[in-house]
């Protein structure tokens, strides 16, 4: 009993067996994209497509207001208390950046993809720039003595956003 061949869905005119294990349309070997669950198209191997990486607006709205109110609490905190603990505050950097991503994870349900990486790195580095000003306030100075000299704080600020953005691109 001999089947006819299928026809790819990319390329027309290519006879095929195959078929994609996700979607069950055919394609040719040509198209495929090897996983580990069999051969799929390359329209449901492409990442974008995964509801993983689909953020809604609204969503997306919500961990940018949740991210920025813990990243400026957060960043409040790092710069008045955890600098003046000198090698310790790179610590507190690397916790502070994972925290805020974190809470823009838990708000979207988990999504990822840039949107998601900007929007933790975006968060984290206005936290940590509000808390200095907010810092700097309390302390009685004004803003010509806000800006900030401190080396340390700027390898703080910068652990700070690559924890938030790698959290979320490498949950």
């Amino acid at each position: 009993m001999s089947s006819t061949p299928l026809r790819c869905q990319c390329r027309r005119q290519a006879p095929t067996h195959l078929r994609c294990a996700r979607c069950d349309v055919p394609i040719c070997p040509d198209c495929s994209v090897s996983t580990p669950t069999g051969m799929i198209c390359r329209e449901c191997g492409s990442p974008k497509r995964h509801a993983l990486f689909q953020v809604s607006a609204g969503s997306l709205a919500l961990a940018v207001l949740v991210s920025l109110a813990v990243a400026v609490l957060g960043g409040w905190l790092l710069i008045s208390v955890g600098l003046g603990f000198g090698f310790f505050a790179l610590w507190g950097a690397l916790l502070y950046g994972g925290a805020v991503a974190e809470v823009a994870l838990r708000v979207t349900g988990r999504k990822r993809g840039t949107a998601m990486e900007v929007v933790a790195g975006v968060c984290a580095a206005l936290g940590l720039l509000v808390g200095w000003f907010l810092a700097a306030s309390s302390r009685g100075a004004g803003l010509a003595f806000a800006v900030p000299h401190s080396p340390r704080l700027y390898l703080v600020a910068i652990l700070g956003v690559a924890a938030a953005i790698s959290r979320i691109r490498y949950v």
